[in-house]
């Protein structure tokens, strides 16, 4: 009866208007938009929500009038607040806050009793009206048709309540103003480089004629298709499901999710305000969905999501287009969402963060210091300090946690360093004079990173003292096998070989199995040779002494540099590896890291500086001659303690640049890769993780140095940067200039290879260009297509070898593009813990 009652009062109204209008109203359209399908506002479909028309007239110009219109809510005893937006045929947009609400408007519009009242309308505008509890109206109105009231045009407009929100355990058909912790309690939580995001998935049905939204419990049912058929009990196969909720045309179901970015406060220019806390409208990939479908489920979700404001820029509800594909697609069309008042936003503009940026979560207790480029050169830290860097250094020693100025990729080997240890890692744009910041530098503090924020505040040695011994690993000691001899092809060796050649190697071998040409050729020097080397050379005193002038030649002071010296000259005729351990044991070095530093510095430089032996060396260069000629190659390290799952060791050891003869001849260059063992760096990661360091063996990788790049990159395999969304995550820069340790302006365009349209077919969802190219991208559609593919190969290969599910492995992939023919190689691949 409810209903019937509804439809016979609508028609009352259609019938004195069009009496009141005649032969004027000639051009309306009432029913259905002829661009969504959508229900007329004023037809009998008003009580399920998504009251809208657009009803359409002459656009000619005329002197301009005034235009009022009169709102009634049906059911309300008292007027609720509204939302009044206007859009003009140039584009111009006035608004009005009216009803209960504090009213407030723009020039050119005010609240009146009945409604709202229009000044100096030239011509057609376009109205859309929300209010929370009612189905939203939007129309196009033509002053010349309406019917006057005392001189001036009325425009009447009706609202209906939508039907009243189901709540169930597995899922709701709505939220309230105020229910945000009813949203948060159905969300699944994940990480991106916004912060923490809380998704909410969603299936529409009937959008057209009757819809209902279901926001889904995806905690508990985290796929579209598993809800559609456990809980609503349609019953469609998977492939028809896809494809009437994906692919067709004028479809009946629809799906999607709303991402919840609590902690974005990202700029953005076209809305001359920030973007604060938005509520992320996207869609699957793949889907075919057009602008106007996106515009008609933006609308059905907006009236149901009572916890997204209606106006601002303060947790609104946006539509993301998923990738290049669907940006191209809004731009060409953006008039839809701007006549609704719909709101939208690129992923390029979601992912500038205003001031700071969660990289990693975690907690440390340690001095907090200010560290810039110059201090990490010339003082020692360790895991008991917090660094604030103004500058993203290169390498980064083992700290506690790390707060940088400037902002950071999730690949920098700051962030890297930070995921492998599990310490707090944080952007903040002012950190050096942060309020939070400041006042504490030189004091002992408790720093803590979650996905929602931090807190750093002074604390006691103590309670410091009390973390760090519970944070002890367990013992480690690494697996090698020192039988295996030769320089072995990477034709000749693969994947199980690691354990005598280590894992950086054995992937190379089998990344130019796999890829051939597109892949890296070379061969690899067993751990034997190290050995070999550090059981064959001695300490002596005159190396000790040359060690002492290396070492205050490196800006140490005399004094710490002595003392290495004494410690040096003590172990005289003992093997390298004899000191090493001394060294190791050593109790007056243990606690004392300047001592330690300078030590260490002092073993390298003997290793350096010993002798290799004649036959060894004699056969690398060969080797190098053999497999390069006269070409330049790179050594790189490959030890049992990197490129490994659960650590990468990324930027703990040396590679270095060799030929088959002359002064950087292979034989010379290959000593300072082994001394690199004893990187100060990688001597106290060790320490960090227990490991032992007498068990870690050197093994090196020799491979073709590339020539000048047009392009390089790091690709993981999965979407680090949206992990709900399938795809893969890539960080590129032009040129040579470094991916992973971007410098002052030199960023790198970032993006995710998703999936696109059309079946098979791949496309990149940007997050950012690069600020050497800042208006395109550095890689054509082409070559991220044979990137995904390469990749894709890559991934499915190692996943086997790794044991794991191609889905849940994530890989590493090192990239270049070539100068000239813009050749793609694969450089590198290894696990990536995420």
């Amino acid at each position: 009866m409810r209903g019937i009652f509804r439809l016979y009062s609508v028609l009352t109204i259609l019938v004195i208007w069009g009496m009141l209008c005649g032969c004027s109203s000639k051009g309306k359209s009432h029913g259905r938009d002829s661009e969504t399908g959508a229900v007329d506002s004023n037809s009998a479909a008003g009580d399920t929500g998504t009251g809208f028309i657009d009803t359409e007239s002459g656009t000619g110009d005329f002197p301009p009038l005034p235009v009022e219109v009169h709102v009634g809510f049906e059911g309300a005893t008292a007027m609720p607040a509204y939302q009044v937006i206007v859009v003009a045929g140039d584009a111009s947009v006035i608004r009005a806050v009216c009803g209960n609400d504090a009213p407030a408007a723009d020039p050119g519009i005010s609240c009146t009793a009945d409604g709202v009242r229009i000044e100096n309308v030239t011509g057609d505008v376009h109205l859309t009206i929300k209010a929370r509890g009612y189905g939203f109206v939007s129309q196009t109105v033509s002053p010349r048709t309406l019917a006057l009231e005392a001189g001036v045009p009325v425009y009447p407009v009706a609202f209906f309540p939508l039907v009243p929100f189901e709540v169930d355990d597995l899922y709701r058909t709505g939220f309230a103003p105020g229910e945000l912790d009813a949203f948060l309690s159905m969300a699944y939580r994940t990480k991106s480089e916004t912060g923490a995001v809380d998704a909410v998935k969603f299936i529409v049905m009937n959008p057209h004629t009757n819809p209902v939204v279901y926001f889904m419990n995806t905690a508990k049912f985290p796929i579209h298709y598993i809800f559609a058929r456990d809980v609503l009990k349609l019953s469609l196969g998977s492939v028809e499901f896809t494809q009437k909720v994906y692919a067709e045309g004028e479809r009946e179901i629809m799906a999607g999710a709303i991402m919840y970015h609590a902690t974005v406060e990202a700029e953005s220019d076209r809305l001359g305000a920030p973007i604060v806390s938005p509520f992320e409208l996207s869609f699957f990939p793949s889907d075919n969905l057009s602008v106007a479908q996106a515009r008609l489920v933006h609308r059905l979700i907006e009236e149901r999501l009572g916890v997204a404001a209606l106006r601002g820029q303060s947790q609104r509800l946006y539509y993301m287009p998923a990738g290049a594909q669907k940006e191209a697609e809004l731009e060409a069309e953006v008039s839809l969402f701007n006549q609704w008042d719909a709101g939208w936003v690129l992923r390029s503009e979601i992912y500038k963060q205003k001031s700071w940026q969660i990289m990693n979560t975690g907690l440390a207790y340690g001095t907090l210091r200010l560290a810039d480029l110059n201090a990490l050169e010339a003082e020692a830290f360790s895991f008991r300090d917090i660094l604030v860097l103004p500058v993203l250094p290169i390498e980064l020693p083992i700290v506690g946690g790390t707060i940088t100025r400037e902002f950071q990729t999730p690949l920098s080997h700051v962030n890297v360093m930070a995921k492998n240890r599990g310490t707090p890692n944080l952007t903040l744009t002012d950190a050096t004079t942060h309020p939070d910041i400041a006042p504490l530098l030189g004091k002992l503090v408790r720093f803590e990173v979650t996905d929602d924020g931090y807190s750093i505040a002074e604390t006691t040695l103590a309670e410091a003292e009390a973390h760090w011994a519970s944070q002890q690993k367990d013992p480690v000691t690494l697996e090698s096998d020192m039988t295996y001899t030769g320089l072995p092809l990477f034709t000749e060796i693969g994947f199980n070989d690691w354990i005598c050649v280590g894992a950086k190697a054995a992937n190379l071998a089998e990344l130019h199995q796999l890829l051939g040409d597109q892949g890296p050729r070379g061969f690899a020097v067993p751990f034997y040779y190290y050995q070999q080397y550090m059981d064959s050379n001695t300490v002596s005193g005159d190396a000790c002494d040359g060690a002492q002038v290396d070492c205050v030649a490196e800006g140490r002071t005399a004094e710490i540099c002595t003392s290495a010296q004494t410690i040096c000259r003590a172990s005289d005729g003992m093997t390298f590896s004899a000191y090493a351990a001394a060294i190791v044991q050593n109790e007056t070095v243990s606690p004392d890291t300047r001592l330690r530093e300078a030590t260490l510095a002092g073993l390298r430089y003997l290793i350096q500086n010993g002798t290799t032996d004649f036959a060894f060396a004699t056969a690398l260069d060969a080797r190098v001659a053999e497999v390069f000629g006269a070409d330049k190659v790179r050594l790189r390290s490959s030890t049992n303690t990197e490129d490994i799952p659960g650590f990468s060791g990324a930027g703990l050891y040396d590679s270095k640049s060799a030929y088959a003869t002359g002064q950087d001849r292979a034989s010379w260059e290959i000593r300072k890769v082994w001394a690199s063992v004893w990187n100060w760096r990688a001597f106290e990661e060790r320490s960090f993780w227990n490991i032992d360091h007498l068990s870690t063996r050197m093994g090196v990788a020799v491979n073709q140095s590339f020539g000048e790049e047009a392009a390089n990159g790091v690709l993981i395999t999965q979407n680090i940067g949206n992990p709900t969304l399938e795809g893969m995550y890539v960080n590129v820069q032009m040129g040579e200039i470094s991916v992973t340790n971007p410098q002052g302006m030199y960023s790198p365009e970032i993006f995710t290879i998703i999936r696109g349209t059309q079946p098979g077919t791949v496309q990149a969802a940007r997050l950012s260009y690069s600020s050497l190219s800042p208006d395109s991208p550095i890689m054509t559609d082409d070559e991220i297509t044979a990137l995904h593919a390469a990749a894709t190969r890559v991934q499915n290969h190692f996943a086997v070898l790794y044991d794991k599910p191609a889905y849940v492995l994530a890989l590493d992939i090192e990239f270049k593009l070539l100068a000239g023919d813009r050749a793609m190689v694969l450089k590198q691949a290894r696990p990536y813990a995420y």
